[in-house]
């Protein structure tokens, strides 16, 4: 693959406790599977910490909730695997109007969306997240490829978080995308974006072409109360894609003054502990 997407963008040298690593986080190689499903808009606006995000609605009443599985095979910080449980929000750029503030983001190739969890099955992605203030934590997160399908499994301790099951669609698109993940860390609000340059993928409306399974962990319990179905509205399986992973925006000298202190890692580790205990 051609590292042009890459070119212009320069790096710096960072290390949270042992690890060394530059940023912005370049991503050469990975795959990637997306599922869009309904959710009751009550249950989704529990999930958000901030009134300020605001949940965007495919109908009044109605929100949506984005469900990927990624498998890096190629990063800046090694191999590994994430899946993301995310709430679709509006877009600052168009008028927050149920269908419409939604429709807008999809055809600019781009969307904004808050950040639940984030399990991963690295040690450095773990750490170099929650200095960026992604919802990690670690699960074992795992893939599995027949003729037809793949599926993405995640748990933890055993005990089955989710898994996502997709049909291989014919990749014969290409674009490239823009996610602006909004988190929240040390009681603000802050946004990165994730730049996408989508090599292969195949994109699908049909709900028989994924599915997606819940288990019994309270973090699957809180997504199955949002849920509407676990059929998805969409579907996208990128084959092959490369990614720039910038720094959070807004993040206040106070917070950077504790990671330098390594104060805020332990405080982030022990509350991901506590949500994640089960």
């Amino acid at each position: 693959m051609s590292d042009d997407f890459f070119s212009t963008v320069q790096q710096i040298d960072l290390k949270v406790e042992e690890f060394e690593f530059k940023a912005p986080v370049f991503y050469y190689d990975f795959r990637d599977m997306l599922a869009v499903f309904p959710a009751r808009l009550s249950e989704i606006r529990k999930l958000m910490p901030d009134k300020r995000l605001s949940p965007a609605q495919l109908v009044p009443g109605i929100g949506a909730v984005m469900m990927g599985a990624l498998e890096y095979s190629d990063t800046g910080i090694g191999p590994y695997n994430e899946f993301s449980f995310a709430i679709l929000v509006n877009s600052p750029d168009f008028l927050p109007l149920p269908g419409y503030n939604m429709l807008r983001q999809q055809l600019r190739m781009y969307n904004h969306v808050y950040i639940h969890r984030l399990p991963v099955d690295s040690r450095i992605a773990l750490v170099g997240g929650l200095m960026f203030g992604f919802p990690k934590f670690m699960a074992s997160i795992e893939f599995d490829d027949t003729d037809q399908w793949t599926s993405c499994e995640v748990s933890k301790g055993g005990e089955l978080l989710w898994r996502l099951r997709g049909r291989k669609i014919p990749a014969t698109r290409y674009d490239e995308m823009r996610m602006f993940a909004h988190l929240y860390l040390q009681g603000q609000p802050t946004c990165l974006e994730f730049r996408l340059n989508v090599l292969e993928y195949g994109m699908s409306v049909k709900p028989t072409d994924a599915e997606l399974e819940l288990g019994s962990h309270p973090v699957a319990e809180e997504l199955r109360r949002a849920l509407l179905s676990t059929r998805p509205l969409m579907y996208l399986n990128a084959t092959k894609t490369q990614a720039i992973l910038f720094g959070p925006e807004g993040v206040s000298m106070p917070v950077l003054e504790q990671f330098l202190k390594g104060k805020l890692m332990k405080e982030v580790d022990e509350f991901v502990g506590q949500v994640t205990s089960g």
